[in-house]
């Protein structure tokens, strides 16, 4: 699917679940930014795809989606590293993490958030303290949620990495 198409798909979702540009891209993405991407005149990234579909409480995986080589490469990465986390191999997943962060784009949020959210799983199996692992926690969800209040949390849409960083600081 292009951009441009992929786009549209998620205006019209977006539009009929009656969710503002704001809510959605709340810490994703400049809102000035959000009218081209949605009109398909600036590239969205498979990554950013998902977690916007996720965040509307969509599946990412009824939506296909053409990426480039290099965003199936990382999407694969992804998965591969979850996969070895689930298997319970930390060091193989810690590896190929580290070598998912050296091709990632160092200024994208979500590919960093992803990395660190990785960071902090293992961190735990490895016994971290837990007032680290908070901290890590909290500047991690920062990461997309930049004001991020608890008595407000029915205010966002977050995704599932988002969920799962709270879940940790509970």
């Amino acid at each position: 699917m292009s951009d441009y198409h992929i786009g549209k798909l998620i205006r019209g979702f977006r539009e009929s679940k009656n969710i503002s540009r704001s809510a959605l891209y709340y810490g994703l993405r400049d809102v000035r930014l959000v009218s081209k991407m949605e009109n398909g005149e600036q590239e969205m990234s498979k990554l950013l795809v998902d977690v916007l579909l996720e965040r509307m409480g969509l599946s990412t995986d009824m939506y296909g989606y053409v990426f480039t080589i290099k965003e199936y490469q990382q999407f694969q990465t992804r998965a591969d590293i979850l996969e070895l986390l689930e298997k319970g191999d930390y060091i193989e997943a810690e590896k190929l993490c580290d070598e998912y962060e050296k091709a990632a784009d160092k200024r994208d949020r979500l590919e960093n958030q992803f990395i660190r959210t990785i960071r902090l799983l293992i961190a735990m199996e490895k016994g971290a303290e837990p007032e680290d692992l908070l901290e890590e926690a909290k500047e991690i969800l920062i990461l997309t949620v930049p004001k991020f209040d608890i008595r407000k949390i029915n205010d966002y849409m977050l995704s599932g990495i988002e969920r799962m960083l709270i879940a940790v600081q509970a």
